[in-house]
């Protein structure tokens, strides 16, 4: 298992927990990021950039950039809310019926649909 794969299964179970396992809650992954005219310097505050450059983390980390919002508007406007935005996970944690998840899952930017439950289901 790879260690995104590990923190996506670990974020899962740490949400499962909080959220009572409500079977209508979706992380949605998408497939990229917007990459184009990021910025560092303007994304982070001076204080972030001075302690990347002292501990050798680099400035321009895939993770780091943001999630592409026009992904995020598209979900949001078929979903009927949404919780949590996650840049370095590269997702959207939705509430959402099956109709509507199933539109979601056949966007072309949408990698992966994962549904939140509690574990007990």
């Amino acid at each position: 298992m790879s260690a995104r794969a590990l923190v996506i299964t670990c974020f899962s179970l740490i949400l499962n927990l909080v959220s009572g396992g409500n079977p209508e809650k979706y992380m949605v992954v998408f497939r990229d990021k917007d990459t184009a005219g990021f910025n560092p310097f303007s994304f982070f505050d001076s204080s972030a950039i001075e302690r990347r450059i002292r501990t050798g983390f680099p400035l321009y980390c895939y993770e780091d950039m943001p999630v592409n919002m026009k992904y995020v508007s598209t979900v949001i406007s078929i979903a009927d809310s949404f919780t949590v935005i996650s840049r370095w996970l590269n997702c959207i944690f939705v509430i959402a019926n099956e109709n509507q998840i199933r539109k979601i899952s056949g966007l072309p930017f949408v990698k992966e649909i994962i549904p939140v439950k509690n574990k007990s289901h």
